[in-house]
Formats: C-alpha cells, sequence, structure tokens
C-alpha cells in the first residue's frame, strides 16, 4: 500500500516535470531557435535544446520504471490503467505552440499526459 502511493506519486512527479520540460523546449524553438540571427545564436540554442531533451529523457526513464513497480503492484485496484507508456511521438513538440496560426490548427491531437 505503502510503496504503491509513493510510486504513484513517483509517476506524478516525473508527469509534472516531463510536461514542463516539453514546454520549456517548446519556447526555446519558438523564441530562439526559430528566430535566431545568427549561426552562433542558433548552435546555442540547439545545445540548450539538448540539454533540455536529456532531461526530458531521464523523466521519460523515471516514468516507466515507476509505471513497472505500479504494475507490478496493481492487483486489481486498476490504477495501471491511468499511467500508459509513454511513446516517442508523445514527446513531440506540437505545433499548436511552436506555430500559431498556422493552416489547420487544433486538429493536431495532444499526448495523453497533457
Amino acid at each position: 500500500k505503502e510503496e504503491m502511493e509513493l510510486r504513484i506519486g513517483q509517476a506524478n512527479d516525473c508527469l509534472d516535470r516531463l510536461r514542463t520540460d516539453l514546454g520549456s523546449k517548446a519556447m526555446l524553438y519558438r523564441q530562439n531557435f526559430r528566430t535566431a540571427n545568427s549561426t552562433r545564436e542558433g548552435t546555442r540554442t540547439k545545445k540548450e535544446i539538448q540539454k533540455v531533451v536529456v532531461r526530458i529523457n531521464k523523466h521519460v526513464r523515471s516514468y516507466q520504471r515507476a509505471r513497472k513497480a505500479i504494475l507490478r503492484l496493481d492487483l486489481n485496484d486498476n490504477i495501471g490503467e491511468k499511467y500508459k507508456e509513454i511513446q516517442p511521438e508523445d514527446l513531440a513538440v506540437s505545433k499548436e505552440v511552436t506555430e500559431e496560426n498556422r493552416f489547420g490548427q487544433g486538429v493536431s491531437k495532444m499526448a495523453w499526459f497533457w
């Protein structure tokens, strides 16, 4: 019981950090990378984005470990259904954030954890 609560908290914390870092990545793309005036600015932004991607991958790994533990401990509460596996396409930066006023806006589907 206590370990289940711990793992649920761990999974929720990872998802929260993941959402935060995905938002940071989207903003870096939108504000810095797309508006870079020089190669140096673009390179600096790419390095910042790479740091965020490393953090995102770390959060995904931590979440997957917590999820596996939840599924192992979940005997019949079906709590595991709430915590789905994170797919690579879930980590893509949404065009809704990076390109405002684009054609077909609103058609894109957000990842389940938003």
